[in-house]
């Protein structure tokens, strides 16, 4: 492989596998939030994160607390911690 290649796939590898850290502590298993879904603002309880640094880093998987449906969603759809 090229060193090149090498070395950038390492540094994103290290950045996604940061990512993964920081949602995990930021939004922990149990917490709710508030998250934009497409055009709702939806409160969701965190059931889970995603631990595959090659494919979607920073995923949260969730349920709506009102209707009990699963969710998926990146970090960066998160609003606020729910009151």
């Amino acid at each position: 492989m090229n060193e090149q290649i090498k070395a950038a796939r390492d540094a994103y590898q290290a950045a996604a596998e940061k990512l993964i850290e920081v949602t995990r502590h930021t939004y922990p298993v149990g917490m709710k939030i508030n998250v934009r879904i497409a055009p709702h603002i939806v409160t969701v309880e965190v059931t889970g994160h995603s631990g595959a640094w090659w494919c979607d880093p920073g995923q949260i998987s969730g349920v709506n607390v009102i209707t009990g449906k699963p969710r998926s969603f990146s970090a960066s759809q998160v609003l606020e911690v729910a009151p």
